[in-house]
């Protein structure tokens, strides 16, 4: 139930566009205020024994995701460094889809994690044969809290954004 301000009890979060929902829907996931204000700034943090971390939409999954060959976080971070390869079902006939590399011991990457400077695969195959050429990466400024800021490595922070 969304309520106009200045109507707003107590109990309830005022949103930016000044409804309020109450403070149990504060940072729960879905934006109960229609303008995004009750997810703003929300941190997030996943039980690492049980649970995956989605940096790009800043939720947790169970760990049963991680490496299934399915894209479960919407920025496919469940797939990324991942340790052994796949099922075959699950990959394509020459190992890892177009879209990924394979490392040597058969775990399947994003492309766009070779040769930029970062070690994604355990045996640092991603980063040979490179020829002096990095990928480009995004850069971001969080200007709210970063989630999963403190998920990242300190040198790699100023390197890789994760979106």
């Amino acid at each position: 139930m969304i309520k106009e301000y200045p109507e707003c009890l107590p109990t309830e979060f005022v949103c930016d566009n000044k409804h309020c929902v109450p403070f149990d829907y504060f940072c729960d996931g879905d934006d109960d205020c229609r303008d995004g204000s009750d997810e703003r700034g929300c941190q997030v943090f996943c039980d690492i024994k049980t649970q995956v971390y989605c940096a790009a939409d800043a939720f947790c999954l169970p760990q049963s995701v991680k490496c299934n060959g399915r894209n479960d976080c919407s920025d496919g971070s469940d797939e990324a460094k991942c340790s052994g390869s796949r099922p075959k079902s699950q990959n394509s006939s020459w190992g890892c889809e177009q879209h990924e590399f394979q490392c040597g011991d058969g775990a399947c990457i994003r492309k766009q994690f070779t040769c930029d400077g970062h070690e994604d695969c355990i045996d640092g195959s991603d980063e040979h044969s490179c020829n002096g050429e990095k990928q480009q990466l995004l850069m971001f400024t969080c200007f709210v809290p970063c989630p999963f800021h403190s998920a990242l490595k300190s040198s790699d922070t100023n390197n890789r954004g994760g979106h």
